[in-house]
């Protein structure tokens, strides 16, 4: 575990699940695992009896524009549906919830094309708190079932307290924006949009799900995390 010092820096924890017991695998998503366990110890063990695996990176940056310490939690890929079901999702928000972060990002691929009732994710997501809120950005899968099957979930997560970023941005801090882009796959991004409201000095945060995205990024991001 890392411990606060002196001096501005941002602790970032980041949950994906563990893909050895699941039935379907995405080549991104094991991407996404070999690139967690290059940034710090890993973490990882069942939770409860029947829970899929889990792991939990911790990495620790020095971030000069941050005037205060800032804790990130990450979760992303849930890819809630057949077989991920709300038992697993609850390991994951207790875990990130233990953690006491300053602020919670959800990067994405909430759940699938298996996906039927979503209620049970939104419960269990709404139990995430954190002071300077809870965020997310849509992936790819999240298209996967229509528009109208998204904005519903979006406004259950909204009445949750969780807020949906798409081409958009918020000042979290006086020294912290939070940028989120629509997904590049499913979506239709626009950098300039989510930039927008970026005021020269503060440290920028920028979620987007697929890190393709970042090779066109005409700014100067100090942190972006994805899928």
């Amino acid at each position: 575990m890392c411990h606060i010092k002196s001096g501005a820096f941002a602790l970032h924890y980041k949950v994906v699940p563990d893909t050895a017991k699941r039935p379907l695998l995405s080549r991104r998503r094991v991407l996404g695992l070999l690139g967690g366990l290059g940034l710090s110890t890993l973490f990882g063990g069942v939770v409860s009896a029947d829970s899929y695996r889990f792991t939990l990176s911790r990495s620790r940056r020095q971030l000069p524009k941050l005037r205060a310490p800032l804790k990130i939690v990450q979760l992303t890929d849930l890819h809630f549906g057949r077989w991920i079901q709300a038992r697993h999702v609850a390991d994951w928000v207790d875990t990130a919830n233990a953690e006491a972060p300053d602020l919670i990002v959800i990067t994405g691929d909430f759940f699938d094309y298996t996906a039927t009732d979503l209620e049970p994710l939104v419960n269990e997501l709404g139990r995430l708190n954190a002071p300077l809120g809870v965020w997310g950005v849509w992936g790819n899968h999240d298209y996967d079932l229509g528009q109208d099957f998204l904005d519903t979930f979006e406004l259950g997560l909204n009445m949750k307290g969780i807020n949906i970023l798409k081409n958009s941005g918020i000042q979290l801090r006086e020294d912290l924006y939070l940028g989120g882009t629509d997904d590049l796959w499913g979506g239709n991004i626009n950098l300039y949009e989510t930039m927008l409201r970026h005021k020269e000095g503060q440290f920028s945060l920028l979620l987007t799900h697929i890190p393709d995205t970042l090779h066109s990024v005409p700014y100067d991001i100090d942190l972006a995390l994805s899928g």
